[in-house]
């Protein structure tokens, strides 16, 4: 078993949800969250010439299956190559070592 965190901003919560139904997995949770910059930022390389410290965001988890956790952080690679996006979505596979039912 293992426990999949997935997070990226609010805009992409649709495409997220897609990715964990695509890798079959039965159950997941999600939340929406708030994100914060605390890096400066290089004003040059900034179009809009502010700095953003905060991102509306998502946070999806599962507790799932070894497979079904493989396929979903296959799918999220593949959905941030795809797509080239300026915040990419981040996953993350942890093991579940025992749990209690």
């Amino acid at each position: 078993m293992k426990l999949v965190i997935v997070t990226g901003i609010v805009e992409y919560r649709d495409d997220i949800a897609a990715i964990f139904k695509k890798a079959q997995v039965p159950l997941f949770t999600e939340s929406e969250t708030t994100g914060h910059n605390i890096l400066p930022v290089n004003l040059q390389n900034n179009w809009f010439g502010r700095d953003r410290e905060t991102y509306q965001a998502v946070l999806f988890f599962s507790f799932t299956g070894d497979e079904q956790a493989a396929e979903l952080m296959s799918s999220v690679n593949a959905y941030n190559k795809q797509t080239e996006l300026s915040y990419p979505i981040h996953a993350f596979i942890l093991p579940v070592e025992s749990w209690s039912a």
